[in-house]
């Protein structure tokens, strides 16, 4: 009996998504170790700090659904790679943030990308494998999530501590 293995391509797209899945719950466990000393560099009123974790939930909530419908009739491809793109823009946006207000619209950035990153990353990797390895291929994705929410404190912690007064680094 031959032994069934995922092939370089199935690899590649298994491994794609699980870099990018990496990215929301990296940033979701950064933005609450870093999100103290943003507000205060930034000298926000404490009433900023739900707002700030709180429009990512909702942009993520509110485009997940459409984001998901529209990918299936136009391209999974298309719209996971615009997801990665936009929680990249919002990223480096809520870095280069001299206001509240540019947080809370790069947060938002980051919850749409989110959103059309996360409602097709697995039907992204079910659409090129086959039913008999799609464990496999989603388990290779999703290990991506798990490092994320792993890595995040860690890293987020290390970076507001060696950047200048608290900020971002870029």
């Amino acid at each position: 009996m031959d032994s069934v293995h995922l092939n370089r391509q199935q690899y590649l797209v298994a491994i794609t998504v699980a870099i990018a899945c990496f990215l929301p719950p990296f940033i979701g466990e950064a933005t609450n170790i870093a999100l103290p000393s943003l507000i205060s560099d930034l000298q926000l009123p404490m009433s900023m700090f739900g707002w700030i974790l709180t429009i990512y939930l909702l942009t993520s909530t509110v485009f997940l659904i459409p984001a998901a419908r529209y990918a299936d009739k136009i391209s999974k491809k298309v719209f996971f790679s615009i997801g990665v793109l936009l929680l990249g823009i919002g990223s480096l946006g809520i870095g280069l943030a001299t206001t509240g207000e540019m947080v809370l619209v790069m947060r938002a950035v980051e919850g749409v990308g989110n959103a059309l990153m996360f409602g097709t990353a697995i039907a992204l990797v079910t659409s090129v494998v086959k039913t008999e390895l799609r464990g496999t291929a989603i388990g290779i994705a999703m290990t991506g999530v798990f490092l994320g929410q792993l890595a995040g404190p860690l890293l987020a912690g290390a970076l507001t501590d060696v950047c200048t007064g608290g900020r971002w680094c870029i």
